[in-house]
C-alpha cells in the first residue's frame, strides 16, 4: 500500500487534536492562543486536523467572531 507523503509526517500541522483528551485540548489551546471552548468548537466544525483548526480559528479572529 502506498501512503501519501504527508500521512506520516511529523510536522505540527499534520497532527490531530483529540477532543476526548483533556491534555490534547489544553496543549493546542495554549499553542494556538485560544480557549478550550474555541478548540472544541473548531474541531466539531472542521475536524481534528491542526491545520484545519488553525485556519478556521484565524478566519474567526479575522472576522471578529472569536470569543477569546
Amino acid at each position: 500500500m502506498v501512503m501519501a507523503d504527508n500521512e506520516f509526517s511529523g510536522s505540527r500541522e499534520s497532527q490531530r487534536i483529540d477532543i476526548d483528551d483533556d491534555a490534547s485540548i489544553r496543549r493546542w489551546a495554549k499553542e494556538l492562543g485560544v480557549t478550550r471552548v474555541q478548540i472544541i468548537d473548531a474541531v466539531e466544525k472542521v475536524g481534528p486536523r491542526v491545520e484545519d483548526v488553525r485556519r478556521y480559528l484565524d478566519q474567526q479572529i479575522a472576522a471578529g467572531q472569536a470569543d477569546a
